[in-house]
């Protein structure tokens, strides 16, 4: 007869670790401990079943992602900073100015350059999880600082939120945008991957007294370094110095032209100049990739098509429209915008300038000024108009006209199963304008050349092999003929759906009978949503 394992020996109760002995295995308090899971990534863990650990009550963590925090260096600051502090803390005690000085002058500090190379190994990786880091970053720059927000750190967000908005406006990446309650939502395209951020309203904000900033400062620190490396590598695929000098007539980032472009001699040494720079450059140098990364042609001429939207059209920003949105946005699709400075510095210009061809105001009609050869239309026929990728109808948007609803370029009428009837409008719209060729001409009244034919019997050839390739799913017919063969009985589709319901474990029965739920739910929303605006037409008419 065999020894018998001993209980917590083997399998699942050796494979997670609690909270309070992950602590300790690291030798680390509760707040450094946090930090440290933040910066590395490491999470909480479900175990499969908890009957062979410690109860339900606690917090597991896989033991293999402890084993691999005990290696890393940023532990040994952590320690540092402890003995550093208790060090300052009996120097207060005696009361001992110059040695408590040069502690705080002493003080450990760390980097976390290595920390985002290990987390993100290629540059698609790092824009995929760039979401998170936009919004806090733009959250915290509109932040007033206190004794818990340093304004050091409001500075440095201002200037990275500042740099990213100027990629995008020169890249013109950016495709949607929509005015919530929360704040502005932003979507971006940058080498395929869509970036997605929440930038807040400029008011005065309050900051409540019961949030633990500091979770919030630990990851904002991880964030403020990883979109440094991402700028560094963004603005060195477009050929820019980073960091961008600002124009110190108007403060803001200058337009690229072709004599502002660096050359690889000068980025070279504007390396040797900034620190940030060097690490990004390590990170550069390690994840290899650029086929990967770079910007395909069919990428450029969509961008192309994007930014020249506006072209042409020069904007004017009356003082009670949100101006930094709306210059965001102008810009990005090829617009120039101008407004009224609070301070006279050269360069200006007048409201009355004769190039202007659209006035963006928010008050009555009555309180206008008005010029001749000028539209005036309300802001959110900016946002619209940008989001159709199209120049709507100005009658729809003039100041003191009931606005047409904003819809939301996030949602997907399809899978909500309800097209509201502004969309319908817009669409129809869309379907009526010709359709302009990344070079600016018509495309449907451009005859194609022979090799643009032959260029797209190709493509189509190799779409039809595609076609092909993924036409596994047999034919009804197939099936007929299958199940004769095989003498299986012809069993309606709810009959089947039910024989798989029971074959699901318990736990995936109350999943699925939640999803169905769910659809039921959509659907009779739908159904009120139809009656409704049905009952609203019927007595408009």
């Amino acid at each position: 007869m065999g020894i018998g394992k001993k209980k917590g020996k083997s399998g699942i109760a050796t494979q997670y670790v609690t909270r309070v002995r992950a602590m300790k295995k690291l030798q680390v308090s509760l707040q450094d401990f946090r930090k440290l899971c933040i910066l590395k990534g490491v999470f909480p863990r479900d175990p499969p079943s908890t009957k062979k650990l410690k109860g339900k009550s606690k917090t597991y963590y896989l033991k293999k992602d402890i084993l691999f925090l005990m290696h890393d260096p940023l532990l040994i600051k952590f320690r540092e900073k402890r003995a550093f502090s208790k060090k300052i803390g009996r120097a207060k005690g005696r009361k001992d100015k110059y040695t408590l000085k040069r502690l705080r002058n002493a003080l450990p500090t760390y980097q976390l350059d290595h920390v985002v190379r290990e987390r993100y190994p290629t540059f698609v990786d790092a824009l995929r999880d760039l979401d998170d880091a936009l919004s806090l970053v733009y959250l915290w720059a509109t932040l007033p600082p206190s004794q818990k927000i340093h304004a050091s750190r409001v500075r440095n967000c201002k200037r990275l939120a500042k740099e990213f908005q100027h990629f995008v406006t020169v890249s013109h990446s950016l495709r949607k945008s929509f005015l919530s309650i929360k704040g502005i939502y932003y979507q971006a395209e940058v080498q395929g991957q869509p970036l997605t951020w929440l930038v807040p309203y400029r008011f005065s904000n309050y900051v409540p007294k019961d949030v633990d900033y500091r979770v919030m400062i630990t990851f904002l620190e991880f964030y403020e370094t990883l979109l440094g490396f991402v700028l560094f590598r963004l603005y060195s695929g477009l050929g820019l110095h980073y960091p961008p000098v600002a124009d110190p007539a108007t403060g803001a980032f200058p337009l690229p032209t072709a004599t502002n472009e660096t050359s690889p001699e000068e980025r070279e040494e504007a390396d040797d100049t900034y620190t940030e720079e060097n690490t990004a450059a390590k990170l550069e140098s390690e994840a290899r990739g650029a086929s990967a990364t770079e910007p395909t042609a069919q990428q450029s001429a969509y961008n192309d098509q994007h930014g020249k939207l506006f072209a042409g059209l020069h904007f004017w920003a009356s003082r009670e429209t949100p101006r930094e949105s709306l210059e965001f946005v102008v810009k990005s699709f090829g617009g120039r915008i101008s407004y009224e400075r609070e301070d006279e510095r050269p360069g200006s210009e007048d409201q009355s300038d004769a190039s202007i061809t659209h006035e963006i105001v928010d008050r009555p009609p009555e309180q206008l000024k008005t010029f001749a050869n000028r539209e005036y239309v309300q802001p959110q026929w900016v946002f619209d108009s940008a989001n159709m990728c199209l120049l709507l109808p100005v009658h729809e948007y003039a100041p003191g006209t009931t606005l047409p609803a904003h819809l939301s370029p996030f949602v997907n009428d399809e899978i909500e199963g309800y097209v509201p009837a502004r969309r319908e409008q817009l669409l129809a719209l869309k379907a009526q304008a010709p359709i302009v060729s990344a070079s600016g001409g018509d495309s449907s009244q451009r005859p194609l050349s022979e090799e643009e034919q032959l260029r797209a019997m190709e493509e189509e050839y190799r779409a039809s092999l595609q076609r092909e390739k993924k036409a596994d799913v047999p034919t009804d017919e197939e099936l007929a003929k299958v199940r004769a063969k095989r003498r299986l009985p012809d069993t309606t589709a709810k009959e089947e759906e039910e024989a798989r319901f029971m074959l699901l474990s318990k736990k995936k029965r109350k999943m699925w009978v939640g999803y169905k739920k769910a659809k039921t739910r959509e659907a009779t929303r739908t159904r009120r949503l139809q009656e409704k605006r049905a009952h609203i037409e019927s007595s408009t008419q």
